[in-house]
C-alpha cells in the first residue's frame, strides 16, 4: 500500500489545480477572485508551498465542477470510474499531461465523436 507523503500529496493538488485553471483559461486572478481567495495563495497552491484547506477545496470543487478526490490527486477517483486498465492508463496520462496537450487531445477526441 502507497503512503502518501505531504510532499507527493502537496504537488499532486498542486498541479491538479494549475491544469483546471489553464483548461478553463482562467489567470491565477480571475480564478482567485471566483474562490474569494488572493492570487498570492493560489500561486502558492500551485507551487505546492501550500496545501488549500476543506474550504478552499469545496470552492474549488465547486468552481470547476470536480470532486474534491480529483483535486487531491486521488487515484482511487480514477479506478472507480474507469471501465478497465486501458482507461486507467489514459486518465492518468491525460491527468498528468500539460493544458496544450490535453487541449489536443481532446480536440482528437471530438473529431472522432463527430465521425459517429
Amino acid at each position: 500500500m502507497e503512503i502518501r507523503t505531504c510532499e507527493n500529496a502537496c504537488m499532486n493538488t498542486s498541479r491538479q489545480i494549475r491544469t483546471l485553471r489553464e483548461q478553463r483559461n482562467l489567470s491565477q486572478e480571475g480564478f482567485a477572485e471566483a474562490i474569494g481567495k488572493s492570487r498570492s495563495l493560489v500561486a502558492a497552491w500551485e507551487a505546492g508551498r501550500k496545501e488549500p484547506g476543506r474550504d478552499s477545496l469545496q470552492a474549488i470543487s465547486r468552481v470547476f465542477g470536480v470532486p474534491m478526490s480529483y483535486i487531491l490527486g486521488d487515484d482511487a477517483s480514477v479506478k472507480a470510474v474507469a471501465e478497465g486498465p486501458s482507461e486507467v492508463t489514459l486518465l492518468e496520462m491525460f491527468r498528468s499531461a500539460d493544458a496544450v496537450t490535453q487541449n489536443s487531445v481532446l480536440h482528437i477526441l471530438s473529431l472522432s465523436k463527430a465521425k459517429e
